[in-house]
């Protein structure tokens, strides 16, 4: 999949499923090189903790500040990663969308999805 954007090719992954806690997601991007820019997403596909479906969360903004939860991200000449913490209902804790303390995420309302170049 790809669109043109500035004058650079952005491709993404499509939607993957939501990482589980203690995981390892591998998409294989095909580019045969080391990507330049990898950006990761959470696409809400059904309503949840106040977000409509469509909306996308950038996953370096979920769950930063509390220890083995979360995620990181990192790729290679042939794969994006992901890697989630071990603690928690799903690896993603974040505010609302109105704001207030934070809700993890229900697994079956998300989709993961890479942008890359």
């Amino acid at each position: 999949m790809s669109s043109v954007s500035a004058g650079l090719n952005i491709l993404n992954s499509g939607n993957l499923t939501f990482p589980a806690v203690s995981t390892k997601t591998t998409f294989p991007h095909t580019l045969g090189r080391k990507p330049y820019f990898v950006r990761a997403v959470l696409i809400c596909t059904t309503t949840d903790a106040g977000y409509a479906v469509g909306q996308e969360l950038d996953i370096i903004n979920a769950s930063p500040t509390y220890i083995n939860i979360g995620s990181t991200i990192s790729d290679d000449a042939t794969n994006i990663y992901l890697s989630t913490g071990s603690s928690g209902t799903t690896p993603f804790l974040v505010p609302p969308f109105a704001g207030g303390a934070p809700v993890y995420l229900t697994s079956t309302s998300w989709s993961l999805k890479f942008y890359y170049f």
